[in-house]
């Protein structure tokens, strides 16, 4: 085999995995545009549907206009609280709200990892 026909060989079969390796990084691209545009649509997972500060001690959630913590209609008008000491927030969801195999989860701590507390 001449150098001529060698060279030729190498480049026709080290371009192939090249021509992959660009067609899969933009796929990559464009997937990561289609979920980043998800996740910023008004009903994706960034949107923030609203911004309530707990004040220390009980603080009432779900639909009713007096909770502190209101949900929009079609919640529960008594969905559960956030009971504030410090900075540990436990959650309590009233009766029925929340089950799992294991029976209803009543509580949930937020630390480091939510941890379902029966």
């Amino acid at each position: 085999m001449t150098n001529a026909a060698l060279f030729w060989t190498l480049l026709v079969l080290t371009s192939v995995p090249i021509a992959s390796a660009i067609s899969y990084s933009e796929t990559v691209q464009q997937w990561r545009q289609t979920r980043e545009a998800k996740l910023k649509a008004d009903d994706g997972w960034l949107t923030v549907a609203g911004l309530f500060w707990l004040e220390p001690g009980s603080n009432k959630t779900g639909s009713e206009d007096e909770n502190p913590v209101r949900l929009p209609d079609g919640y529960p008008k008594v969905f559960g609280s956030f009971d504030r000491k410090g900075e540990e927030v436990v959650f309590k969801s009233a009766s029925g709200i929340f089950t799992t195999p294991g029976g209803p989860v009543r509580r949930r701590r937020r630390n480091s990892r939510l941890v379902a507390i029966p």
